[in-house]
């Protein structure tokens, strides 16, 4: 009998479930890529992320061009469309000197003269200085009264047809009259007490050349001689007088001094002052105190002319300042210095007056219809600039090249229309006339936009 063998139970291992077949398909047109190292197995994750930039890529160019091909249509009709038109290009003419002059000034041979014409700062006419036309400073007599007017108004304001503050004669200005007096040189009675205005002395100073109401002006207005001196020294270097000086209120002495330049440019200022200017316009102011106070400027010779200042002094001789407006409406100021004799100076203002006239008047320079340039289109058109007006000047005829031709930007223009000034300036006067295209620019129609988008484009950018 056989033993038995007992039979152990063993435990039965887990089965491990199969792995799943991952059956990958290839895409079409797409070959299976490999990665190194790996053999026959499909894509790596790096593969993949290539694959996807590669072909957002490919789409980015692709939307691109189509953005580029949808937008390019409407930037080129936006170019050639939408800016304006290009500007018509300007051509001078080339225009011949006129042979119209004016006659210049008469101006004395002897000592210095200056003429200047309205506001200006150029001189129009001059005599009398050196090479460069610069002026010596010389003694200038009686004009210094005009000084110590100008100066004493600067200080103490005073309108035309109002007296200003009234002054008692002192113990001063009756010793100061006396001295005079014996001197021989002009004055205007005063008496102790007796009251003068502001108006009163400067009337009788300049009108009747009261030397010694010049000082008493400038005693009452500053305090004394040396502080008025002060105060015209620095008026003086304010008002860009640098020829000019004065010792004196009254211009007796000889160190006062100035420039024919200087002074007509001061008497310029004498005869604008609202106050000065009315009583140089004027017969005088009547008695003041019983003294007679008249204007002994009117000088025959100067015809219509305002005599702003005349006198004679030994150190300075003959100085007279005039003012004047011509038949053209034109201001002339003229100052002569240093000439020898009364009857000399009169001589010179007749020559120069009857000069003035004739040298100050109204020139066509340029007659109304002139061509004075054409105006060209970039699509080919032309048309003449035209002077819709004459070109009037005074005192003499510019150059053609010294007319400057002030247009605006035409790129279209109707017949007649303003384009702009033709401007020349003659001594220190401005002269303008309408400059007017003689004919029509047109718009050259859409075709030729679309054509020319280079001339389009540069007009749009400013080219």
């Amino acid at each position: 009998m056989r033993a038995s063998v007992p039979l152990v139970m063993r435990p039965r291992r887990a089965l491990r479930p199969a792995p799943p077949v991952v059956r990958r398909r290839r895409r079409r047109g797409i070959p299976a890529r490999r990665s190194p190292g790996c053999g026959s197995l499909p894509h790596t994750l790096d593969g993949m992320v290539e694959e996807i930039a590669r072909r957002r890529t490919g789409r980015g160019i692709g939307i691109a061009i189509g953005t580029v091909a949808i937008l390019l249509p409407g930037l080129f009709l936006g170019v050639t469309i939408l800016p304006s038109l290009p500007a018509a290009s300007v051509q001078l003419a080339e225009l011949e000197d006129a042979e119209i002059a004016s006659p210049p000034l008469a101006l004395p041979a002897d000592g210095q003269s200056a003429v200047i014409v309205g506001d200006g700062d150029a001189l129009l006419a001059s005599a009398g200085g050196d090479e460069s036309g610069a002026f010596e400073s010389i003694p200038m007599g009686g004009a210094a009264k005009l000084v110590s007017a100008l100066v004493t108004l600067d200080a103490h304001p005073l309108e035309a047809g109002r007296n200003g503050e009234s002054v008692v004669v002192t113990d001063e200005d009756f010793a100061a009259y006396q001295s005079l007096v014996f001197a021989g040189a002009r004055t205007v009675p005063v008496t102790v007490g007796s009251r003068w205005t502001e108006r009163e002395m400067i009337a009788a100073s300049l009108l009747s050349a009261s030397n010694n109401h010049a000082d008493m002006l400038v005693r009452w207005a500053f305090g004394g001689q040396a502080e008025y001196l002060e105060a015209a020294e620095a008026w003086l270097v304010e008002q860009g007088f640098d020829g000019t000086a004065v010792a004196d209120a009254s211009g007796l002495k000889g160190e006062s001094v100035s420039t024919a330049d200087d002074l007509v440019r001061i008497g310029r200022l004498a005869a604008a002052d609202p106050l000065i200017g009315s009583l140089l316009g004027s017969d005088g102011i009547g008695a003041v105190n019983g003294a007679s106070i008249t204007n002994t400027n009117r000088y025959e010779p100067a015809g219509s002319a305002t005599t702003v200042s005349r006198s004679y002094t030994n150190a300075a001789a003959v100085t007279v300042v005039l003012s004047m407006t011509t038949a053209s409406g034109e201001t002339l100021t003229a100052a002569f210095l240093r000439q020898p004799s009364y009857d000399a100076m009169a001589a010179a203002v007749t020559a120069f007056v009857e000069s003035a006239a004739a040298a100050t008047a109204q020139i066509e320079a340029l007659p109304e219809g002139t061509v004075v340039g054409e105006l060209r289109t970039a699509w080919g058109e032309r048309v003449d600039l035209v002077l819709g007006e004459p070109l009037v000047t005074v005192g003499g005829v510019p150059a053609p090249g010294d007319i400057d031709y002030e247009l605006d930007e035409v790129r279209t223009v109707r017949p007649g229309a303003k384009v702009g000034e033709a401007v020349a300036t003659v001594a220190e006067r401005t002269a303008s006339a309408r400059v007017e295209a003689g004919g029509e620019l047109g718009d050259p129609g859409l075709a030729w936009r679309l054509t020319h988008p280079l001339d389009m484009l540069g007009s749009a950018f400013g080219g």
